[in-house]
């Protein structure tokens, strides 16, 4: 039976003097993460079960080809495996590629969420995970944060490995001569690789980075994201409005009574 992936639990964060309220309103906004923490999983396993089918199906042809098949007709054996090979190829890639656009949405959430947890900069948006890159650290000095290396190399390096991959080699790759390829390791790790047809010298080419290695980076970088929060508990605005609102409904009930 499949189980939701380990998150970190945002009650640690929260002191005991925080009111229902504020961290029911905390809760459902850090649920956004972990919603998207988890389709990262869920996807993983897919892509998992469609890589080991791929590589298993291109050993099969290779040894069929290997025990020589030349000039002779395919056996009745033969053909099935054969027939499925551009589906296992586009199993793949569909899972692969599905991963890097989820993935994207993660890192936003991550983003959002801290945008909430404690309110907007004047002019430092965190609107999305390129914009976090790019503010963070000026953001972090106005709020008086404090803040770890790691987190900004984490997302400096998601930036690289998910987010311009997912901008440039998927959603606005529109070169006609771009090809697509798949490769894999000794372990079985399957990637993507994309080259040119009729290759100039400014064509480059460009693979995609195991899935695995992406999913251990946005774990990593969920939990340093949780250090942030906890490190810097004192500092969230979504707490000091929550307060102030509670504070000003009580003006108003004394008020009308």
């Amino acid at each position: 039976m499949r189980k939701r992936p380990d998150v970190p639990l945002l009650a640690d964060v929260l002191d005991e003097n925080c009111s229902a309220e504020v961290s029911t309103r905390l809760g459902v906004a850090f649920g956004h993460v972990c919603r998207y923490f988890a389709f990262l999983h869920y996807i993983f396993e897919e892509y998992e079960k469609a890589s080991n089918d791929f590589v298993e199906n291109t050993k099969a042809i290779q040894v069929m080809f290997e025990q020589g098949v030349a000039g002779n007709a395919f056996t009745e054996e033969q053909v099935p495996v054969l027939d499925q090979a551009p589906v296992l190829h586009d199993l793949l890639h569909l899972r692969i590629e599905t991963f890097y656009l989820f993935a994207k949405i993660f890192l936003d959430k991550i983003a959002h969420f801290l945008e909430f947890y404690f309110g907007q900069g004047r002019g430092l948006s965190l609107d999305s995970h390129d914009q976090l890159v790019k503010n963070f650290a000026a953001f972090s000095e106005s709020k008086g944060l404090a803040l770890t290396v790691e987190f900004l190399d984490l997302a400096e390096r998601l930036k690289t490995d998910i987010s311009d991959y997912r901008d440039y080699q998927i959603s606005h790759e529109k070169s006609p001569r771009t090809l697509y390829s798949t490769s894999y390791d000794a372990e079985g790790k399957t990637t993507i690789t994309q080259l040119r047809l009729n290759p100039t010298e400014k064509d480059r080419q460009a693979r995609s980075t195991p899935l695995a290695d992406l999913l251990s980076a946005a774990d990593r970088y969920l939990r340093v994201t949780f250090e942030i929060l906890k490190s810097n508990a004192n500092k969230s605005s979504a707490k000091g409005e929550a307060t102030k609102a509670e504070s000003n409904r009580g003006e108003l009930a004394s008020f009308s009574s």
